[in-house]
C-alpha cells in the first residue's frame, strides 16, 4: 500500500497524537496494548432534545379538507355541461 508517512506524522503531531505503523500482527498487538494503556479521558456528551411534532395540527384538517372539497365537487357542486 502507498501512502504519504511523512503527512500521517504530521497530521499526528499537529492532533497531539501518536503515529503508528504496524507492519505485522506483532507490531500490531504492540500497539494495542500502547493504546490499552494510554490515559483514559471523559468524554462529555451533548444534550438532545426531544421535540413535540406539531404537523398532525396542519394536516388532519388539511385532508379532512382534501376529502371535503372532493365530496363537493362530485355532489352539490358538480358543473352540468
Amino acid at each position: 500500500v502507498d501512502f504519504d508517512e511523512k503527512t500521517l506524522k504530521e497530521i499526528a503531531i499537529t492532533a497531539k497524537g501518536k503515529y503508528f505503523r504496524a507492519t505485522d500482527s506483532k507490531e500490531l498487538a504492540k500497539i494495542y496494548d500502547i493504546i490499552n494503556k494510554a490515559e483514559k479521558t471523559e468524554v462529555k456528551a451533548k444534550e438532545f432534545f426531544n421535540f413535540k411534532e406539531l404537523y398532525y395540527y396542519f394536516l388532519i384538517p388539511a385532508m379532512i379538507l382534501l376529502v371535503l372539497e372532493l365530496v363537493l365537487k362530485t355532489t352539490l357542486l358538480r358543473i352540468i355541461p
